[in-house]
Formats: structure tokens, C-alpha cells, sequence
């Protein structure tokens, strides 16, 4: 049986807006196609990173379904454009961030020299000399 003929993928409206936006990324309903029943969704998850199925209470799938629905979440995630390049840190940034660095390492050695001191730890706990 050929697996393309089970499913349909139609892709979902780009009039609905979330917040009076479009949105950002394209979904698509997943249907059956022997009697055009409403299965789930494939979208975008920002926390993953990739395109996903989201299947709708009740329904079960077989290994073939499954296998196409991969496919296409593959097939997606390879069309969607990368993240915008991110642009690199000019001399003066890098420069502010490593004395930004070397003043924390500073302050922390020298918090560490009045607790010792103290013969306290840095939580101020009480330290016995030897």
C-alpha cells in the first residue's frame, strides 16, 4: 500500500492571528485521507527547536504512519531558515568583557583573602586555623 495515500498535510491559514500578529512559522493539519478525519497538527516548537507532530486525543498510528509523519517533520525542519547569523563581538566588546571577567576574578580573591582573615569561609562559617 503505498503510505503517501494515507495522509493529507493541508497547510493551515495564515489569516489566523495570535495577539493581532500573523504568525512567525507555518503548521499544517493532518487529516486521514479515507474518511478526511482531523489527526493532529505538525508545528513549530520553540523549545525544540524543530517541527513536531501533535496528534489529537483518541487517535492511534501504525508504524507506516509514523514513519511518513517523520518524514515530513524532516523534510520541514530542513526547509526552515536558520536562526539569524549572530554577529561577532567588535575588539572594544571583547576587550570590556574580559576586564569585566578579570574584575570578578579580583573581587572574589579578595573576599577570599578577608575571610581567611577572619578564619571564616566565604559563607562566614567559623574556620579553625592550624
Amino acid at each position: 500500500m503505498n503510505h503517501e495515500s494515507q495522509l493529507i498535510f493541508e497547510e493551515a491559514s495564515m489569516s489566523v492571528k495570535v495577539g493581532g500578529k500573523p504568525p512567525k512559522t507555518r503548521s499544517w493539519q493532518v487529516k486521514s485521507r479515507h474518511d478526511k478525519a482531523h489527526l493532529g497538527w505538525v508545528e513549530w516548537f520553540p523549545r525544540l527547536r524543530q517541527y513536531c507532530f501533535v496528534p489529537r486525543t483518541g487517535t492511534a498510528f501504525g508504524t507506516d504512519c509514523l514513519q511518513l509523519l517523520s518524514s515530513f517533520c524532516e523534510r520541514c525542519n530542513a526547509e526552515k531558515p536558520s536562526r539569524k547569523p549572530v554577529k561577532p563581538l567588535t575588539p572594544e566588546q571583547v576587550q570590556k568583557t574580559h576586564m569585566r571577567r578579570i574584575h570578578d576574578l579580583i573581587r572574589m580573591m579578595e573576599e577570599g583573602r578577608r575571610a581567611a582573615a577572619k578564619s571564616t569561609d566565604l559563607y562566614g562559617r567559623k574556620v579553625r586555623k592550624p
